[in-house]
């Protein structure tokens, strides 16, 4: 379906956008919210700004998840400044969301996300991240903190593998959460919109 350009999907729509923007807002104030999870890497934080975009990703595909994330990110590099963490989470948030947006396509009767599809793509998304975030830490990190390689390495078992695993359960399960709680709503309004 086409807008009358005939170049959009018919639900890409200022009050589309509108919301998007709302969401990336949330996601933007969520990203302050930074907790370390381990005393040995304090530069590793968990902050649960992904689940904004994931409701936009299930609300209207994974594109709008993706873009939702990526004004989020901007907005936090241009407070804070850290580029190179900002790369960081525009890649994995992509990896986790493109799943997760892609199992949203599909509903069931009642109009809301299946269990199945919805473990489906948070786990594809969870594994994704995981491995976009171990890639990264390996090119980013000895750049964002100056370590040399072989201690970033070192750190993948004892550390960042456990952290990135905490970070999707984390993400994962506030995700699942806030999406039972307002799935009427997000099919409603993504149902609107679609037409």
């Amino acid at each position: 379906m086409q807008t009358s350009q005939g170049t959009l999907p018919a639900h890409w729509n200022t009050q589309q956008l509108v919301t998007m923007a709302f969401m990336a807002a949330i996601s933007t104030v969520l990203s302050f919210i930074e907790i370390p999870l381990f005393p040995a890497a304090p530069f590793l934080k968990y902050d649960p700004s992904f689940v904004p975009a994931v409701m936009g990703a299930f609300a209207f595909g994974p594109l709008a998840g993706c873009i939702i994330s990526f004004v989020s990110v901007i907005a936090h590099v241009f407070i804070t400044s850290n580029i190179w963490g900002g790369i960081m989470t525009i890649a994995c948030a992509c990896a986790y969301l493109v799943p997760l947006g892609l199992a949203g396509k599909t509903r069931n009767s009642n109009g809301h996300i299946s269990t199945v599809r919805l473990i489906v793509g948070f786990s594809i998304g969870s594994l994704a991240m995981i491995i976009i975030a171990l890639l990264g830490n390996l090119v980013v990190t000895p750049i964002y903190t100056g370590a040399p390689l072989q201690s970033i390495i070192a750190m993948i078992i004892p550390i960042l593998l456990p952290f990135n695993i905490a970070k999707v359960l984390l993400n994962s399960i506030i995700s699942a959460l806030v999406y039972k709680s307002i799935a009427v709503l997000l099919h409603k309004y993504s149902s609107r919109n679609s037409k």
